[in-house]
């Protein structure tokens, strides 16, 4: 294990767990990573693995790293049963089953959305064929305690801008909206996943809406009611969201834009915003990325605690960063990555445990370059 030391003075310490090597393991993990009850660390690495038949930059793979550090390789992935994968999964606490997307192969050569049971078995449950039924599955699933499974591709729907779906627990695919409806709608939702508060569901487009720059949505199952919340305008409320949205009881969600926002000084288009906005409509922007230090160009889905605290990170701003942000609206950066053996780049979030430690991948960096698994504690 490679220990790099934090230099934020709140005294946070960074450990990597594990550096990709771009062989059998894989490379660059563009998933983040899901704990169980156990201590036990679960994600996907979306290249390389041990089949080639994805050519040269390989079909990707699930991967485990036990508590006592241990990395093995649950499944490889091998086009046939999908390709590339790069969401986030989903764990199924009762039975230890875990759920995700691949972002190509399958039978229809669009993606898939599998489950990998815990003794290790691979189920195909939809592959999407690229057509109206959607294409380049992204994004963590949205999974419902009766086994229903919301959503997003990136392209295929009625106007190849993306399908929002429920695939439902007998395998049957729904489709509930074809994003670029009509004037104002948005198009290409963002790859980081849904959210849910009671009977609605939220989400994000990184393109269309209003100005062309991304836009906020819910769907309300009751009444079947496809709404478009709020069109990033593109300057102080930001422009391109590239995460997902986290959620609130009451519906209030929270996210990030990846530019937008101001400090045009050191980033071309602003250097990205953290937000929250109320089912209204109504936006509030909490942080506004400064570049530099502060970090800049949020790619990811924040994590909220029980006292209002939005965790998150950032992939740029020097190599990227992992922050804090107060509910009094104060910043704190826990980590600055790119130090030597350190992982740089995140383009996931973190995961909290509970004892508050964070758990999460790079892109890139590590011991090969190749991305790493990490996680930072007080």
């Amino acid at each position: 294990l490679t220990v790099v030391g934090s230099a934020n003075a709140r005294a946070w310490n960074e450990q990597v767990l594990y550096s990709f090597t771009g062989g059998v393991d894989g490379q660059q993990p563009w998933a983040g990573v899901t704990l169980d009850g156990a201590g036990n660390i679960y994600g996907a690495v979306t290249f390389a693995g041990a089949s080639q038949n994805c050519g040269p930059s390989g079909c990707g793979n699930i991967y485990k790293i036990a508590s006592d550090g241990t990395f093995s390789v649950l499944h490889n992935f091998s086009w046939d049963d999908g390709a590339n994968p790069a969401s986030d999964l989903v764990l199924d606490k009762a039975t230890g089953d875990l759920y995700g997307s691949t972002l190509s192969g399958g039978s229809g050569g669009a993606g898939t959305v599998f489950k990998l049971a815990s003794n290790g078995t691979l189920t195909t449950l939809y592959a999407f064929t690229g057509g109206a039924d959607g294409n380049t599955p992204e994004g963590r699933l949205l999974r419902t305690r009766r086994g229903d499974i919301y959503g997003t591709t990136y392209g295929g729907g009625d106007h190849n801008m993306g399908l929002l779906y429920e695939l439902t627990a007998g395998g049957k695919l729904k489709r509930w909206h074809s994003f670029g409806e009509g004037a104002g709608d948005g198009t290409f939702p963002t790859g980081a996943g849904l959210a849910a508060s009671g009977h609605v569901i939220y989400g994000m487009t990184q393109f269309g809406g209003s100005s062309d720059y991304g836009t906020v949505f819910q769907l309300d199952l009751t009444s079947n009611a496809y709404w478009t919340m709020h069109s990033f305008a593109g300057g102080k409320d930001g422009r391109y969201p590239a995460a997902g949205l986290i959620a609130d009881k009451d519906g209030t969600v929270y996210g990030t834009t990846q530019d937008g926002g101001g400090s045009y000084d050191i980033c071309t288009y602003g250097c990205g915003t953290v937000f929250a906005m109320t089912p209204a409509g109504s936006e509030t922007i909490l942080h506004r990325f400064k570049g530099g230090a502060d970090g800049s160009n949020s790619l990811a889905t924040l994590v909220r605690t029980g006292k209002g605290a939005l965790f998150g990170t950032t992939n740029d701003g020097s190599k990227g960063t992992v922050f804090e942000l107060k509910p009094d609206g104060h910043e704190h950066v826990l980590h600055t990555f790119g130090e030597a053996g350190d992982g740089f780049e995140p383009v996931t979030g973190v995961t909290r445990d509970k004892s508050g430690n964070l758990y999460g991948t790079t892109d890139l960096g590590g011991a090969s370059g190749l991305g790493t698994v990490y996680v930072l504690r007080k």
